[in-house]
This record gives structure tokens, sequence and C-alpha cells, in this order.
């Protein structure tokens, strides 16, 4: 069986979704783990394209299977960068992504600050 996460998965757990958040990864700021997740991906069979979401975090911008995007970019009810990855990706993709990376946080609590990640900054 192929391995579907990268050697250097001993890092803290992280939140997957990042990975296509335009303020993810403490706004690109913070370790930004995109690449693992698209490699994880790519491992699985899935073709990925990473960009970066203007001066902001790097998200994959594309996940294709057999030439298909598997990503609703065009889909008026869904804000790409915006809308949590767990909304719109694919339950195949959601399982693959959950067993490469099963220890995520709870999702950041939004301190009094407005930061979502480091009370005193």
């Amino acid at each position: 069986m192929k391995r579907l996460t990268p050697i250097f998965n001993y890092l803290e757990p992280f939140d997957w979704g990042d990975a296509f958040d335009k303020f993810g990864f403490d706004d690109g700021t913070g370790l930004v783990r995109t690449y693992e997740v698209a490699y994880c991906l790519e491992r699985a069979g899935y073709k990925t394209a990473i960009g970066h979401y203007g001066i902001h975090n790097i998200v994959i911008n594309s996940i294709k299977l057999d030439s298909i995007e598997l990503l609703p970019l065009h889909d008026p009810t869904i804000r790409y960068g915006y809308t949590p990855a767990r909304a719109y990706l694919p339950k195949d993709i959601i399982d693959i992504l959950d067993k490469a990376f099963p220890n995520q946080p709870a999702p950041p609590k939004k301190f009094t600050n407005g930061n979502r990640y480091h009370p005193r900054r």
C-alpha cells in the first residue's frame, strides 16, 4: 500500500482545510503545509495545482482526477478561499485527508482581539 503522508508528518497536527483557506496557516505567515496536503492527494492518484491567494496563504487551487476538475471554482454558492473545504470537497477526498492527517486540532477559537490563533498578538 502506498504511503499517503510525507515523511515529515512528525510535526504537530494541523487542519488540512487550511490548504484551501485564504487565511489558513495563520494567513500564510505560519508553517504553511499546503504542499503536504497536495502531496497526499497526488499519492492517492489526484493531480493538484498550488498557487498564492494574493498576498495571503498558499492554497490548492486545482484537484483533478482523469482530467476532471473536482474543485467547484465556478459554483456561485461557494466562495473559494472562504467556504470551509469540507463543505464542497468530494467525500472521497475528505476521507483520504482525514485518514492521512487524523490528529487535527479542534478549529481555532476566536479571541476577543479578533486573532484566530494567538490571543496576545
